[in-house]
């Protein structure tokens, strides 16, 4: 998830807010203080940053272990791939 779609979600809830607060709905108050703090946050958040598996491995779908990359089965948690 980047940055700029936290900031727009919380545009959107923020705006959701006053419109629920104009309209003189109950608990407008809490959109409006949880748009405010996903804005912030996706103002000022730094994308994560990917992680790729080692060459020749690939992460396991259940316990993401690195696990070979013709591996059927995991050694890790012995779950079928």
């Amino acid at each position: 998830m980047s940055r700029y779609s936290l900031f727009f979600s919380g545009l959107i809830t923020l705006i959701f807010g006053v419109f629920m607060a104009f309209a003189g709905l109950p608990f407008s108050y809490i959109f409006i203080f949880s748009g405010i703090i996903m804005t912030v946050l996706g103002a000022f958040l730094k994308p994560p940053v990917s992680v790729e598996p080692e060459p020749g491995k690939k992460f396991c779908w259940h316990c993401y272990q690195q696990i070979p990359a013709d591996a059927g089965i995991c050694p890790h948690c012995k779950l079928k791939q």
